[in-house]
């Protein structure tokens, strides 16, 4: 009987990806010279009924060009990306918003966005925050127009 269930469960997904194939993630190219990493962080403090907080980041390589409304658009890659619930109980939001920079940071230098206030230097807004997605219950488009397209902008 289980492997019925979990035969028709498999079967299900690939009907699913099959009538979806221009959906997913696909990579363009990105010109090495010019390219930078970039995280997109998010967190949510104490969301959970344990008082834990959700960490969520987008490590992306990137190009970017600055248009003429001083926003900059990302074409982009995502390499690696994350959502855990944190089990230390935070006090603060920007507590919750470092702990998520920290889990996303690798050794290299990097540029790192979110949209906690008081990270003002990295202020991005939440509705451009690919990252955002991962932790609210409102719908944030951001993370479904990168995957559409490769295309951030901030």
């Amino acid at each position: 009987m289980l492997r019925i269930a979990t035969f028709s469960a498999h079967e299900e997904k690939m009907l699913k990806k099959i009538e979806n194939l221009n959906r997913g993630l696909r990579y363009i190219p990105i010109t090495l010279i010019n390219a930078k990493l970039i995280v997109f962080v998010d967190s949510s403090f104490a969301n959970n009924k344990d008082l834990s907080s959700q960490l969520g980041f987008i490590l992306m390589l990137i190009n970017k060009s600055i248009d003429s409304n001083n926003t900059f658009i990302i074409y982009s890659n995502i390499i690696h990306y994350s959502l855990i619930k944190y089990k230390r109980v935070t006090r603060s939001v920007l507590a919750s918003k470092i702990y998520s920079i920290v889990n996303g940071l690798p050794a290299v230098p990097l540029v790192i966005c979110t949209d906690s206030y008081s990270l003002y230097e990295c202020l991005i807004n939440g509705e451009d925050n690919p990252a955002d997605a991962f932790i609210k219950a409102l719908l944030n488009r951001a993370l479904e127009r990168f995957v559409n397209s490769n295309k951030v902008i901030v």
